[in-house]
């Protein structure tokens, strides 16, 4: 909820200082294609905050809303937001590499992080998959479980929009792909942990 809040504020913030006193917050908050070799190095993480437009900024929220929860109870506070800023931060490192040739680019939106907390869950749950076919017999004691067709769904979703965003919509595929890829690595890492052949020795 946190992160909500921080992300409506700053929308807010933007909004009234445009309409009210002509200040774009976005020349200076969003993603420009240049790694921050141009001496603005914030510009690694505060696009996660720049949001184009209602419609963009709720269908963000919408996800981290959805899939904040489970992933907090399942790393806790301090890993939600470590993992949040860590795959918003691939996602704009992935975005600069790729389009750092366009002119004037720009980039924002929270959904580089969505992507990451998507891909967390959806590789907790490949690799916890993995491991359970390879070792028979009960769940070892505090090992994850997931609702199969929850997961799938993501999955899915998450393929599909990659996909049609590169194809026909105006999204950085980019960003989505760069925070997706850290975060299926964290969420193996996770799995691991916890449903990995070690789980055994410290249950």
């Amino acid at each position: 909820m946190a992160v909500i809040v921080i992300t409506i504020a700053v929308y807010a913030l933007h909004y009234v200082l445009q309409k009210t006193v002509g200040i774009n917050t976005d020349n200076t908050l969003a993603g420009n294609g240049l790694l921050g070799t141009d001496g603005q190095w914030w510009r690694l993480i505060t696009p996660v905050v720049v949001h184009f437009g209602i419609a963009h900024i709720t269908f963000n929220l919408l996800w981290v809303y959805q899939l904040g929860p489970p992933i907090e109870r399942l790393i806790g506070r301090v890993g939600f937001v470590a993992t949040y800023v860590a795959t918003a931060i691939a996602g704009n490192v992935c975005s600069d590499a790729v389009y750092w040739h366009r002119a004037n680019f720009m980039s924002g939106g929270a959904s580089g992080a969505v992507y990451g907390l998507g891909g967390v869950l959806i590789g907790a749950w490949a690799l916890s998959k993995w491991l359970a076919r390879s070792h028979s017999g009960p769940p070892r004691p505090g090992s994850i479980q997931f609702n199969d067709q929850v997961i799938r769904s993501i999955a899915i979703l998450f393929g599909v929009y990659l996909v049609i965003g590169q194809a026909i919509l105006p999204v950085d595929s980019a960003a989505h792909f760069g925070g997706g890829l850290l975060g299926l690595i964290i969420g193996a890492g996770i799995a691991w942990r916890r449903n990995g052949p070690r789980a055994a020795v410290f249950s």
